[in-house]
């Protein structure tokens, strides 16, 4: 399969922008037990939690365990699963979700089927709430993603609306909580916050 690749300086190229995001999940989260950082790049976001205490425990998932923060791998309240998200199994539920500019990329890669099925499993995994990220058809420059998801969608909103339906009818809520600017346009930051009584 053709993996999805990497950026190892993703934090450093965007550390302002990724700085107000983990500050946005620090004051929006709430505690959680167990917390899943999908494409956590260094593992900041995850760092950040637990530095926090906003998380008793940490699962990472990273291509290469190269460009994690090695005092966040020798801790022993972070995991990290090596792998492409597409090959994930789901060893648990967790009360809380990062899936932050991420799922684009997956759409690019495999294709609105596999993009929709690993969202349908991050939802069944996720007991609490999602914060929730994605490229634009809006963005501008040569993104690779933005011509596989336009042979589907003609907006982004139909896109975000077709996602949510794919929720199964647990979502109680959802809050934009910022836009940040990426790639000439301002992407929504989400907070979905799924029913309590819902699995």
């Amino acid at each position: 399969m053709n993996h999805i690749s990497f950026d190892a300086n993703y934090y450093r190229s965007y550390k302002g922008r990724n700085d107000i995001k983990a500050g946005l999940v620090l004051g929006h989260i709430g505690p959680a037990s167990s917390v899943l950082d999908i494409g956590c790049n260094s593992g900041y976001m995850s760092e950040a939690l637990l530095m926090a205490g906003k998380a008793e425990t940490c699962h990472g998932v990273e291509l290469s365990r190269a460009i994690v923060s090695g005092s966040l791998l020798e801790d022993s309240r972070f995991k990290l699963f090596e792998c492409d998200i597409t090959d994930f199994e789901f060893p648990q539920s967790y009360d809380a979700v990062l899936y932050l500019a991420v799922h684009h990329h997956v759409f690019g890669k495999y294709g609105k089927s596999v993009a929709m099925d690993l969202w349908r499993k991050i939802v069944n995994h996720c007991s609490r709430v999602m914060f929730f990220e994605t490229g634009l058809l809006t963005g501008r420059g040569d993104l690779y993603w933005r011509d596989e998801m336009a042979k589907h969608y003609s907006s982004d909103k139909e896109h975000i609306d077709e996602l949510l339906s794919f929720s199964g009818g647990r979502i109680d809520s959802v809050e934009v909580l910022a836009r940040l600017s990426m790639n000439g346009t301002d992407r929504p930051i989400y907070k979905i916050t799924f029913k309590s009584d819902s699995l």
